[in-house]
């Protein structure tokens, strides 16, 4: 099963498009970092940049991430009702 392109909602700097891309490919996100960076100072800064800031609008964070958390602070609550 293929797995789509989210967000990353832990391993983020600004928006977490590049930590998402990591997951997503199992790679190392400070490499995708580095090359990303290196990436956009070759190219003139503006279309990789560009990029950045329309995937960071258009992409969603990992939904099973935020179900997960959801998860976690209901069972956090019904410990501290007993």
């Amino acid at each position: 099963m293929k797995r789509k392109l989210y967000k990353s909602s832990g391993d983020k700097v600004f928006f977490g498009v590049l930590g998402g891309f990591a997951e997503k490919h199992n790679l190392n996100s400070s490499a995708v970092r580095i090359v990303f960076s290196l990436l956009t100072c070759f190219t003139a800064v503006i279309p990789g940049l560009f990029l950045y800031i329309i995937l960071g609008i258009a992409l969603k964070t990992d939904p099973m991430i935020e179900i997960n958390y959801k998860e976690y602070l209901e069972n956090e609550k019904e410990k501290t009702l007993k």
